[in-house]
């Protein structure tokens, strides 16, 4: 059965090419914004999958990304190849996201009944102009 060992939203992944070992910064645990709609520029979703060598190298799987029931991306092409490995990096780079409103925002990869990745972001709503008293 394929399992997700990790799965995260951050701002960037780099996959080393001679080690295969992923490189992730500027983790999103939360997006705060003074309006809407909000447009985030660069975003990348990121799984480490792992699988039982009996199970098939080659899965299907669908990308998507919702704000309550409002879906932002649907992708229904997503391939994640073990390539005869016990484990897969899945990187999804977004160039651009509008998000229309506050609320959770669910990043969820499914591959056709074996595997989910889910990450959810909390987005909110910051006042314009903060105050630090000093």
């Amino acid at each position: 059965m394929v399992r997700t060992k990790i799965c995260c939203v951050s701002e960037g992944i780099v996959i080393d090419k001679e080690t295969n070992s992923a490189s992730i910064f500027s983790v999103v645990e939360g997006i705060g914004a003074a309006a809407f709609p909000l447009f985030i520029q660069k975003t990348a979703f990121f799984c480490l999958w792992e699988r039982d060598m009996e199970d098939p190298q080659v899965h299907h799987g669908e990308f998507t990304i919702r704000i309550g029931d409002q879906v932002l991306v649907h992708s229904t092409d997503i391939v994640v190849d073990f390539l005869n490995q016990p484990r897969n990096r899945t990187v999804i780079r977004l160039n651009g996201l509008v998000v229309p409103n506050p609320g959770r925002l669910f990043f969820r990869l499914s591959l056709q009944g074996q595997g989910v990745a889910e990450c959810i972001i909390e987005v909110n709503i910051n006042e314009p102009v903060e105050h630090i008293a000093g």
